[in-house]
């Protein structure tokens, strides 16, 4: 389940980065657009994270490489978006933060010997 969830979030962003650029809501915040990618990539980090939990580096490495595809995808195709650097900057730290969350959260989920019942 986590897998085709992750899957899905990922095909998701793709379809967003093909929007043509005029048929994207004008935003009265510049930095709208940022957040929208920090968030679409911490999605990422987290559902592939927890897909795979023991892939940490993995998921890094593709997360920054489909982030950095997406823009230059944007960039050369004709839908009237462009390469920007900072949206692959967003994308890296909403990434980071994806990441970090699903880790804490697999760590805070283990059982914790500490405080188990002691065997009979």
């Amino acid at each position: 389940m986590d897998r085709r969830l992750a899957l899905g979030w990922t095909l998701a962003i793709a379809i967003g980065c093909s929007l043509p650029g005029n048929a994207l809501p004008v935003s009265v915040w510049l930095s709208f657009d940022k957040v929208l990618h920090l968030l679409a990539f911490a999605g990422f980090g987290w559902l592939w994270l927890r897909a795979y939990p023991h892939a940490a580096r993995a998921v890094l490495l593709s997360g920054l490489l489909f982030a950095v595809g997406t823009e230059v995808y944007q960039h050369l195709m004709p839908i009237g978006r462009f390469f920007d650097p900072i949206d692959a900057l967003a994308d890296a730290l909403g990434l980071l933060i994806g990441l970090g969350a699903a880790r804490w959260h697999q760590r805070d989920t283990r059982p914790n010997a500490r405080f188990s019942p002691p065997e009979a």
